[in-house]
């Protein structure tokens, strides 16, 4: 299975005059806790908190602490701790205040390396651990979904980005062409390309590449859809379904 699904985390405060009563910390949120009135969930009768205390953010089943330079610090299970990823049945302390720690998945949405997110696996596939989606059958190339990600370097651009991807690609790839299309997916970001690429592959017939890549601030997410190009209008439409449904996203944007 990929590696995260979406998650959430629920704060069962477990003592003091707020006991009993919970307040939640959704996928993709950033959440502060602490006495003062700026912070998301208040707890305004406890004096040795901070007024923003600590914070907790959710993405992709992942639910991270970090203590914001309180006075009195926050422990977790016992320990002093500044940044930390918070499991299932931890106890947080702040202040005065404790917190029995319960985080909830949602398998239905499937996450690949830290920053793709998927809704839907397209009939006749499978997930492929960690890395995207594979087509089933007997006596069939195996068509693939793969999806990467990587950050560009110091005032580089995504079109100088992909020269140097194209470039390396030609020494690895027999007989490549590459061809510019015109950008299919509706994708959240800064800017994004798409190409063609076909090249010869090992039993000689000709491969099909659909490489898209993304650019959300210094990041780059990329779509790679290959099959064998006598298949492409075969497998065409779940490459499409696939696309609907990703989206890339990655944990500092969500955190801002």
């Amino acid at each position: 299975m990929p590696n995260s699904t979406e998650s959430k985390v629920v704060f069962n405060v477990n003592n003091g005059p707020f006991s009993s009563t919970a307040f939640i910390v959704e996928d993709g949120e950033t959440k502060v806790i602490g006495r003062g009135d700026d912070a998301d969930f208040v707890f305004s009768d406890d004096s040795a908190l901070s007024r923003s205390h600590f914070s907790v953010t959710c993405h992709s089943g992942i639910c991270e602490l970090r203590d914001l330079s309180s006075a009195n610090g926050t422990y977790l299970n016992g320990k002093r701790v500044t940044e930390t990823q918070l499991q299932d049945n931890d106890t947080v302390r702040a202040g005065d205040t404790a917190f029995d720690v319960t985080i909830e998945f949602d398998d239905s949405v499937l996450s690949f390396n830290q920053s793709w997110t998927s809704n839907a696996v397209p009939g006749g596939w499978e997930v492929m651990d960690a890395v995207g989606f594979r087509r089933n059958g007997e006596n069939t190339f195996p068509s693939t979904v793969v999806v990467t990600e990587d950050n560009l370097a110091e005032d580089e651009t995504l079109g100088a980005y992909i020269t140097k991807q194209v470039e390396m690609l030609r020494t690895m790839l027999k007989e490549l062409q590459v061809t510019a299309a015109e950008v299919s997916t509706a994708m959240a970001a800064d800017e994004c390309h798409e190409l063609y690429l076909r090249h010869m592959g090992t039993d000689g017939k000709i491969v099909l590449q659909r490489q898209i890549y993304l650019k959300r601030a210094h990041a780059v997410g990329i779509v790679t859809l290959t099959s064998e190009e006598s298949e492409y209008a075969n497998v065409k439409e779940p490459f499409d379904t696939v696309l609907s449904e990703l989206a890339f996203q990655r944990a500092d944007e969500s955190a801002t």
